[in-house]
């Protein structure tokens, strides 16, 4: 039981037993004048009991909003490398595909293998992960604040892939109109700016932000 409750019903508990034991005294006496102007002080317990409630309920807000952002960081990023590692001997040409060449340069690796055919099967999967997790992220941002800036560059870091892109043409109608326009904003803008270094990646995202077309597509419904 929370501190806040327990100490309302000690409080509580008292009060009765003091105008039990009022009540057994005469008129005249302290305690019964002070029991008197117990209205003056209800109304200053129950404005304190509304303060500490609205200070519960922030706080409560904000726990929730960090949990969200963890299950939607976990859903919509480690899900999906983790979907990457299982299948990177399937589709290594495909995942290579999802990384900037200025990423693959600090991370000293590269996946490509032109001598292996990716497996349409992994890449089929891979790509529909990646669909889900953007209409995961439209989802939840609807009634919550996500960092928006992070999934923007996660988002442009998968769709820059030619290979997604042809996917989702055919992919597409599975989706809501929401997760559909969304997604087709996101590579027509991409394919209409220069994208050679994270810098580039940043005023991209700007670019999306300060979009009415963006804003727009966020206050739709799914």
């Amino acid at each position: 039981m929370e501190l806040f409750s327990i100490i309302s019903i000690i409080i509580i508990i008292f009060v009765i037993i003091l105008l039990i034991y009022t009540s057994t005294l005469s008129n005249n006496s302290y305690l019964s004048r002070l029991v008197e102007r117990f209205h003056i002080i209800e109304g200053y317990a129950l404005l304190a009991g509304v303060l500490i409630t609205y200070f519960q309920y922030i706080e409560k807000n904000k726990i929730i909003q960090i949990d969200t952002q963890l299950v939607s960081m976990n859903k919509g990023w480690v899900t999906i490398n983790e979907i990457l590692i299982k299948n990177s001997d399937k589709c290594p040409n495909f995942i290579d595909t999802l990384y900037f060449d200025w990423q693959k340069n600090v991370i000293k690796t590269n996946l490509n293998k032109k001598n292996i055919n990716d497996e349409w099967y992994a890449v089929n999967y891979i790509s529909s992960a990646i669909f889900q997790s953007i209409e995961d992220y439209l989802i939840e941002s609807e009634n919550k604040p996500i960092n928006i800036e992070t999934w923007l560059n996660i988002f442009l870091c998968w769709i820059k892939s030619n290979t997604l892109q042809n996917y989702w043409i055919v992919c597409k109608p599975s989706y809501s109109d929401k997760t559909q326009i969304f997604i087709d904003f996101l590579i027509n803008i991409y394919n209409k700016n220069p994208h050679n270094n994270s810098n580039d990646i940043e005023k991209i995202i700007n670019i999306i932000i300060n979009s009415k077309d963006y804003k727009k597509i966020m206050q739709m419904k799914m």
